[in-house]
């Protein structure tokens, strides 16, 4: 099969434009702010251990100068008037603020369009927003930055970030300083730029995590030997910022193993391929005789629920649509709970947490968390995957209870019981020919007229027929009340027979 159709789709992932933080990286007062305090190489050398790092907050100081009995104002007008002269602003910050870092693990750093405490908070907003809604960290320090140009005749320079550690920010009170600790994943080469660099120039970045690294200079320095024929820049730098990445994986995986993929019906379909649709159709498959027993379904299922599980369980692709709050997460439970009772494996994603997050809650529930590997939000994170795979490991080897056959014996005895009621209740009476179903109906239609009683001999013996003969005696009794009364046997007439 030609791979262009999957080519075209996989390229539509990539954001390697100029707008994109990591190709063409600008200063902004709501998603950056720089590290000045303390030298990238400290940092870098901390970052990858569990080392937390409290934000220095510059008004705190400033406020404590100003209650100071020994506070001079018009030393500190001199101050900037000296230092505006022969500094631009952000050595003028530095200079200022920076023989006031005491505490060990402090960071001092510098937004030159905003107070950098707010833009720390607009990155950690941001942040947290998309790891509720995606379960995605974009929240990174970013280590060196390539100085690049489109052409050896372009005066227009750009840079690009080269390592990009993943951070977590907290605040426990609006009071409270603002700490700074890695996820405890690894440090990456940015892909998207590597990317470019590979595919535009042919040049492979030196891969950090396969490499023995003793300093960042050190990588720096093996970044500009590979550089060089380009002669572009490499620059020790260090900023936090907001940088989304994730598709290039997702390219990755399309084009490193676009063979697979394309031998997969669905795709080939999907890409306009003729293809046997016999597999890929949903009307024939084998239907489970007895699905309240058969199925292991771990939360409630009706008949539409079901029908779903089965065209799982027969491996069949479908669609299942539904407007919320009619159970596609309880159908999205017990289609994996089944798979796992068949040995199969099963790979759920969603583009929000919450669903994802639901979907586990319930697995939970039913005891089957141990079967799961939590693969985003917080727990996407190399050691935690690890640990949770561990504990897995460990876990001693469960065997059903003996009170399991007794509720499987229970629940056969209460679908009998139930299958035995519906039958009953749908059956065709003889002689009357209708079931109770349709005299239930019939006598709930009626409701608005009132009860009376009105006993009937033998009534089990009477028919349609009997009941049709009683209506119209009933509408010529009803007819002939203006004449003869209420109680007919009043009548004068009452009893008599004609002879003749």
């Amino acid at each position: 099969m030609d791979k262009s159709k999957l080519d075209v789709l996989a390229e539509k992932l990539l954001d390697t434009g100029k707008r994109s933080n990591l190709v063409n990286f600008k200063d902004s007062k709501s998603s950056t702010v720089e590290i000045l305090l303390p030298s990238v190489e400290a940092l870098f050398a901390k970052i990858e251990g569990t080392t937390t790092f409290e934000v220095f907050d510059p008004k705190i100081e400033d406020q404590e100068d100003l209650l100071s009995p020994d506070f001079d104002t018009h030393s500190k007008e001199n101050f900037f008037e000296e230092q505006s002269d022969d500094c631009d602003p952000k050595t003028t910050y530095f200079n200022q603020y920076s023989p006031k870092i005491k505490k060990q693990n402090q960071i001092l750093l510098y937004s030159p369009e905003a107070s950098p405490l707010t833009a720390l908070r607009k990155i950690d907003k941001k942040a947290k927003k998309l790891i509720e809604e995606a379960g995605v960290n974009v929240a990174f320090i970013a280590f060196g930055f390539i100085h690049w140009t489109e052409n050896e005749n372009s005066k227009i320079e750009h840079c690009a970030p080269l390592l990009l550690a993943p951070i977590t920010l907290k605040q426990e009170s609006i009071i409270s300083p603002y700490t700074i600790r890695s996820t405890g994943d690894d440090i990456l080469v940015n892909p998207t730029f590597s990317f470019i660099l590979d595919n535009e120039y042919g040049i492979k970045l030196p891969d950090y995590a396969t490499g023995s690294y003793t300093t960042l200079g050190s990588y720096i320095s093996e970044v500009e030997s590979s550089l060089k024929k380009l002669r572009w820049s490499v620059t020790d730098e260090c900023k936090i910022g907001i940088f989304a990445f994730q598709k290039i994986s997702m390219y990755l995986d399309l084009k490193n193993n676009a063979d697979i993929i394309l031998q997969n019906n669905n795709i080939r379909w999907l890409l306009g391929e003729q293809v046997n649709h016999t597999d890929l159709l949903c009307d024939e498959y084998q239907h489970v005789k007895n699905p309240l027993i058969e199925l292991h379904s771990v939360v409630d299922a009706d008949s539409s629920q079901i029908e779903a599980i089965e065209l799982a369980k027969a491996g069949k692709s479908f669609v299942l649509k539904g407007p919320p709050g009619t159970g596609k997460s309880q159908t999205i439970t017990n289609i994996i709970a089944e798979c796992l009772s068949d040995g199969k494996k099963v790979l759920f994603v969603s583009e929000k947490l919450a669903a994802l997050n639901v979907v586990y809650d319930k697995l939970k529930q039913a005891n089957l968390s141990e079967f799961c590997l939590e693969l985003h939000s917080q727990k996407a994170n190399k050691k935690d995957v690890i640990a949770d795979i561990c504990n897995t490991l460990q876990k001693q080897r469960s065997s059903l209870s003996s009170s399991a056959n007794e509720e499987i014996l229970q629940k056969e005895v209460s679908q009998r019981a139930l299958d035995n009621y519906a039958r009953e209740l749908h059956e065709i009476r003889p002689v009357i020919e209708r079931s109770l179903y349709g005299l239930y109906e019939r006598f709930s239609s009626l409701s608005k007229y009132p009860l009376i009683d009105w006993p009937i001999e033998d009534i089990s013996t009477k028919n349609e027929n009997y009941l049709l003969n009683a209506e119209s005696l009933l509408k010529n009794y009803a007819d002939y009340i203006p004449s003869i009364g209420y109680d007919y046997k009043k009548h004068p007439w009452y009893g008599f027979k004609r002879q003749d």
